[in-house]
C-alpha cells in the first residue's frame, strides 16, 4: 500500500513540476536548479529534485541529454594538410583575411588526428587591417535547410587571454553581408567568447523582432550590431582542453515569430530561447558554414596580449 501510494505521489509531483518547467523553459527560467526524471521499465518514476547554485541556468538533463537533431549530414574529422580547406567538401573558399593563419597540426593533446589551428598574433584585432589575426570564411558544404545543429569541438592554447572577446565559427543564411554593424537579406548566428570564457551566441537578425527578449537577463541587445544569446549563464571556455560547443537553429515560420535558437557546451544546454524573427521569405534558409574568428570589438582594447591559437576538429552539421 505504501509504494502505491508513493508512486501516485511521484506521478502527479512529476506530472505537475513537468508542466511548471516547460512553463518556465519558455520564459528561459533555469537559474533555480534542475529536475532528472527517469522512468524505468515505465512503472516505477524516480524524481530527483536538485537546486545547483553554482551552475546558474542549467538545464533539465532529459533536454540536455535529447535533440531533435539527429541526422548527420556534413562532417569533417580530418583535413588535408597541404589544402585545409579544400577538405571534407569546403570548396577551397577564399578567407577574405587570414589565410596565412590556418594551419593542419597534430592535436597538442595528443589525440590520434590531426586538427585544424587558427593563429592570432600578439595586439592582432579585427579593429586593425594590418594584423586582424584570425581568419573569415563562408562555404556551403551542407544542403540548406530551415531548422540545423552545428557542434564542433574547440580547445584555446594555454596562454589563450579571452580579453573583451572574439568571435567563432558559426551559421549564416542568405546574400549580403550580416556582420561588422551591416544588414541584409541574411542573418548569422556566429558563437562568441567574452571575458573570462564566458560565451553566448552572437546573432544578426535583420527582420523585424520584438524587444520583448532584451528584457532576459541572459541576453544583451543590440539592434545595430548584433544580439548575444546566452551571456551570464555560467557556460565557460576553458583554455588548454577540449570542449564540444553547439547551436541549434530553427528558423521561423515567414510571417510568423516562432524561431528558435539554442546554445550547449560540453553536452549541457545553457540557453535557448524561442519567437524570434529571422526572416520573411521561406526561400531564406540556413545554408552556409561560416568561419569567422578574431579578437573584437571595434578598438584595441579588444586585442590579443599575447601570440596565442585556438585549436578545431570533429566539425558536424545535423538535420
Amino acid at each position: 500500500m505504501f509504494l502505491l501510494i508513493w508512486e501516485l505521489l511521484c506521478c502527479v509531483f512529476a506530472a505537475t513540476v513537468t508542466a511548471g518547467t516547460i512553463f518556465l523553459k519558455h520564459k528561459n527560467t533555469y537559474d533555480w536548479g534542475c529536475f532528472l526524471f527517469q522512468n524505468f521499465n515505465f512503472k516505477y518514476f524516480w524524481l530527483l529534485f536538485c537546486f545547483d547554485y553554482f551552475k546558474p541556468n542549467k538545464m533539465l538533463e532529459m533536454f540536455n541529454n535529447v535533440s531533435e537533431f539527429d541526422k548527420v549530414i556534413w562532417e569533417c574529422s580530418s583535413f588535408d594538410v597541404d589544402g585545409p580547406l579544400s577538405s571534407c567538401g569546403l570548396g577551397n573558399p577564399r578567407p577574405s583575411w587570414g589565410g596565412e593563419n590556418i594551419a593542419v597540426v597534430p592535436d597538442p593533446t595528443g589525440g590520434n588526428q590531426d586538427v585544424l589551428r587558427i593563429f592570432f598574433a600578439e595586439d592582432s584585432c579585427v579593429c586593425d587591417a594590418n594584423n586582424k589575426g584570425g581568419t573569415n570564411f563562408k562555404s556551403k558544404p551542407f544542403t540548406a535547410s530551415s531548422a540545423l545543429r552545428l557542434q564542433y569541438d574547440i580547445m584555446f592554447s594555454d596562454n589563450f587571454d579571452f580579453v573583451r572577446g572574439g568571435k567563432l565559427p558559426g551559421f549564416y543564411g542568405g546574400d549580403g553581408q550580416c556582420s561588422g554593424g551591416h544588414y541584409n537579406e541574411c542573418f548569422s548566428t556566429r558563437f562568441m567568447w567574452y571575458k573570462d570564457g564566458d560565451g553566448a551566441i552572437y546573432a544578426y537578425i535583420p527582420y523585424e523582432t520584438d524587444d520583448w527578449f532584451c528584457e532576459d537577463e541572459h541576453v544583451n541587445c543590440n539592434f545595430n550590431y548584433g544580439h548575444s544569446f546566452g551571456r551570464w549563464t555560467g557556460l565557460e571556455f576553458k583554455p588548454g582542453q577540449w570542449q564540444t560547443l553547439a547551436q541549434e537553429i530553427t528558423l521561423n515560420d515567414p510571417g510568423q515569430k516562432n524561431g528558435k535558437l539554442a546554445l550547449e557546451l560540453d553536452g549541457t544546454r545553457w540557453f535557448e530561447i524561442e519567437g524570434l524573427n529571422f526572416r520573411d521569405s521561406g526561400d531564406l534558409k540556413i545554408d552556409t558554414f561560416y568561419f569567422s574568428t578574431f579578437f573584437g570589438g571595434n578598438d584595441m582594447t579588444w586585442a590579443s596580449p599575447d601570440d596565442v591559437y585556438i585549436y578545431f576538429k570533429n566539425f558536424k552539421v545535423l538535420q
